[in-house]
């Protein structure tokens, strides 16, 4: 059998449970479980709206810190996708899909909130745009 062939055949979920990860990466998309699979898209879908969200605030000028997705973060875990900073204002944006907070986003968003920030749960780059222009007026 061809590495190609073998690449692009799904294996059952009950083997690939069996199998580690290194030997479940031989058959590419084909070797990820269902939940990896599911995570990979969201990670991907979520990953578009981020890099449209922070070309937007380039366009805009405004200012931000951005946690990337391709990497492992250097911020604090839990810590909001987007702190953007505009006209002396902060607000802070996580991008969500299909996910739910974590116990640790939960936390930081709720410290944050007690504090007197603005932190926005967003479902879609629309919806991030949206409100940015209505926090930033721009």
């Amino acid at each position: 059998m061809s590495r190609v062939t073998r690449e692009r055949r799904a294996l059952p979920e009950n083997l690939l449970r069996w199998m580690s990860k290194e030997e479940r990466m031989r058959y590419g998309k084909g070797g990820l479980t269902a939940e990896e699979a599911v995570l990979k898209a969201e990670r991907r879908s979520e990953g578009d709206d981020h890099d449209g969200f922070l070309n937007y605030c380039k366009l805009k000028g405004i200012a931000r810190i951005h946690s990337r997705m391709d990497r492992r973060p250097t911020i604090e875990e839990g810590w909001p996708d987007f702190t953007c900073f505009y006209g002396g204002k902060t607000v802070f944006f996580e991008f969500k899909k299909t996910t739910k907070l974590s116990g640790k986003q939960e936390a930081i968003i709720g410290l944050l909130r007690e504090l007197g920030f603005t932190v926005h749960v967003v479902y879609t780059l629309l919806e991030a745009i949206r409100l940015t222009k209505m926090e930033f007026n721009v």
